[in-house]
């Protein structure tokens, strides 16, 4: 199982990546002062521990005080997160979603029909297929 340990691996400018959903409000919203109390709960210790209890989310919080002590993902996303610009990415980012997924997919499923697979010949291609996406897309 070592090869699920988290580690720090941080991007260009040396940034990287914690997944945590934003919260966004309606530029036109009935109720602002109602939606602003939501989206203070939803970012609140409450919330943020039932996220956490029920999906392992990443809480926000820098005194989060339920996460387990031996979550050592949660932790090592903490330390990736103090490093790190905030910046807004979209989650269904279209390489993932359309070139990524589908072909890890196509693999596991190659796999579990017996197909005989060069894992290290396909993930040269989906590496040079993940770079050449990330230069067009400058």
């Amino acid at each position: 199982m070592e090869r699920y340990e988290p580690a720090m691996n941080l991007g260009v400018d040396g940034n990287g990546w914690v997944p945590i959903d934003p919260y966004v409000m309606a530029e036109n919203v009935q109720d602002e002062e109602a939606a602003w109390e939501l989206m203070k709960f939803m970012a609140g210790p409450i919330a943020q521990e039932w996220g956490y209890d029920n999906f392992k989310f990443n809480p926000t919080l820098t005194e989060a005080d339920f996460v387990l002590d031996e979550d050592k993902f949660t932790e090592q996303n903490r330390e990736i997160a103090d490093v790190s610009q905030s910046i807004i990415v979209d989650e269904a980012n279209p390489f993932v979603s359309g070139e990524l997924t589908p072909r890890l997919n196509g693999f596991v499923s190659s796999i579990a029909a017996g197909e005989e697979i060069d894992i290290d010949d396909f993930l040269k291609d989906l590496q040079a297929q993940a770079e050449n996406w990330s230069e067009d897309n400058q």
